[in-house]
């Protein structure tokens, strides 16, 4: 399940339904709206495969990490959210499941970092155009 954060704006939820993704919404038609950050992982624990996208930095925490979900923090403008989702699921590194789950992810312009469960350390790869 792809999974949007409230902070994702309407336009771009309809522009990712018209490219045929296969998403929910927080407080539309997946919970309440203004649901805490806390409850949001607690969720996200509970749901086996969920791919969660936010604009909200403090989801980008290596503590986050978990077998069950992938968060991806898009630091990116809110008219560009669509967009850069879509090429963060061709991405050669994130397009499957398997590859994104257990991973905390930020993505801009340039590049993704992440960190994953089983590292310490924080990874960065190219945006492939």
């Amino acid at each position: 399940m792809y999974l949007l954060d409230e902070n994702i704006t309407k336009d771009q939820r309809e522009l990712l339904e018209k490219w045929h993704f296969r998403i929910k919404q927080i407080g539309i038609d997946f919970k309440r709206k203004g649901i805490k950050d806390e409850q949001i992982i607690t969720l996200l624990q509970q749901i086996k495969g969920v791919l969660f996208l936010t604009r909200d930095a403090d989801f980008f925490r290596k503590e986050f990490c978990h077998l069950n979900y992938c968060i991806v923090f898009l630091d990116v403008e809110k008219y560009e959210v669509a967009f850069y989702i879509r090429k963060f699921l061709t991405h050669p590194l994130f397009n499957n499941n398997h590859k994104r789950l257990g991973k905390i992810i930020k993505m801009n312009q340039t590049y993704i970092q992440y960190y994953t469960l089983k590292s310490e350390k924080l990874f960065k790869t190219e945006i492939i155009s």
